[in-house]
């Protein structure tokens, strides 16, 4: 029975869809499974990260912020320098 049921959806699908068509849906099919795994892939690498810094814990994220600020610091000094530079030309 489940052969005959199998077979009538094969005559149907055939009848429905030429060779062509067929393969270009598989070819559809396999760059967007492809697709998806990359983006699996994409995700996994991004939650080993985020799980990686989530373990670091709050002091980590203390020292981030303290990094932050001391490198905008370092910028503005940098560029009021070189307004002063600018000035005694």
């Amino acid at each position: 029975m489940i052969l005959k049921m199998r077979m009538e959806e094969l005559k149907i699908l055939s009848d429905t869809y030429s060779a062509e068509k067929v393969e270009v849906h598989r070819l559809i099919r396999d760059h967007l499974e492809g697709a998806i795994r990359l983006q699996e892939q994409d995700m996994e690498k991004s939650r080993l990260a985020l799980h990686t810094y989530e373990v670091l814990g709050e002091d980590f994220e203390n020292l981030v912020k303290e990094y932050t600020q001391l490198k905008l610091a370092a910028e503005n000094k940098r560029w009021a320098l070189q307004e002063f530079s600018k000035a005694y030309r």
